[in-house]
């Protein structure tokens, strides 16, 4: 006579698990979203700190051209006020520009790396009795 052992209880029946796959990018979304409000190309392609990185510089940008206009409009440094309007405007439209140009480049860059197997395309988290698992392929 044979004595079987009960079959070891678990917390989860099954083990399940979950995989998340970078996707591509369109570069047409990217340019579109950018030309509409800068940075935000950079941020759907996945680009935070760029996009973080130019609203700095975009926002910079806006406050050094308000102060100028300022200047010039209460006469406190008419000369110096119109130098700090021009700079701020030019340094944020070349951001915009360089966000609206940059953020389609950036999309089939990504696409060619995911194309190629360079970046790693998934993220795999598996769950057990002992604990969750997480295994990232980079």
């Amino acid at each position: 006579m044979q004595v079987q052992e009960p079959a070891q209880k678990t917390a989860f029946p099954s083990k399940p698990s979950y995989q998340f796959v970078m996707k591509e990018k369109n570069p047409a979304a990217a340019y579109i979203l950018s030309l509409a409000v800068p940075a935000a190309g950079q941020m759907y392609n996945g680009e935070v700190r760029k996009g973080i990185s130019i609203l700095v510089v975009e926002a910079i940008g806006l406050t050094m051209a308000s102060a100028g206009a300022g200047w010039i409009y209460e006469s406190i440094d008419p000369e110096f006020g119109d130098w700090l309007f021009w700079a701020g405007l030019s340094l944020t439209s070349a951001t915009h520009i360089y966000s609206v140009f940059d953020a389609p480049i950036s999309a089939q860059r990504i696409n060619k790396k995911i194309r190629s197997g360079e970046y790693g395309t998934s993220i795999h988290i598996k769950l057990s009795p002992a604990g969750a698992g997480l295994c990232l392929n980079f």
